[in-house]
Formats: C-alpha cells, structure tokens, sequence
C-alpha cells in the first residue's frame, strides 16, 4: 500500500446495499487504521475520502440492488 494513500485517508466510506461482505471489509479497514462509515446516504458517500463498494459472488444482483437505492447515479459521481 502506498504511505500517501493512507496519509491522505481520513474517512473511507463503505456503501451498504444489502449485499456484501460489509462486516468483514469494515473490520479489515479498523484493522489497517481506518475511520470507517458503513453507509447508503448519497452525501456520506460522495463526502468520503473514499470508496469501497464491498464485492459479491453474483454482480447482476448487486447491481439491481445498487440501481434499487438509487446508489448507481451516486457511484458514478463518485468515479467522476
């Protein structure tokens, strides 16, 4: 891991979409130092320093999850 990229961290946001592994990436993030939010609201999210959208087996279903809550328009803006 490059030493500016966690210098320059100071809120890692983790999106919840009711899929994932949350728990164990929110502890593997505390295990490393990191402050954490465990989140879904658009203004955390886009807030954060940055981004992690916790993996699934099946991606199709994530995604229907993700366009459900609305959290694909914001995972865009956070690419931008």
């Amino acid at each position: 891991m490059r030493q500016d990229w966690k210098t320059n961290t100071k809120m890692i946001a983790i999106i919840d979409y009711d899929a994932g592994n949350i728990k164990s990436v929110e502890k593997a993030c505390a295990y490393l130092g990191y402050d954490t939010t465990v989140t879904n609201n658009e203004k955390e999210i886009l807030s954060a320093d940055k981004v992690i959208l916790p993996g699934v087996g099946a991606f199709g279903d994530a995604m229907k999850r993700l366009s459900s809550a609305g959290l694909d328009k914001v995972l865009r803006r956070v690419q931008e």
